[in-house]
């Protein structure tokens, strides 16, 4: 079952599209990624190259 806190931050994350991390709680935007509620798309360029 959800908190409150957590049911306000997905409500937030869906209505303004969330792609701010920094804008919610990072301990309930962690629980929700460890419990499977939420997850990260993170966009990957050709020009993008990594280590």
């Amino acid at each position: 079952k959800l908190t409150e806190e957590e049911a306000s931050t997905i409500d937030k994350i869906c209505k303004e599209e969330g792609n701010s991390y920094f804008l919610f709680d990072a301990q309930i935007i962690k629980g929700l990624y460890q419990r499977g509620l939420i997850y990260f798309d993170v966009p990957v360029y050709p020009d993008d190259r990594f280590k």
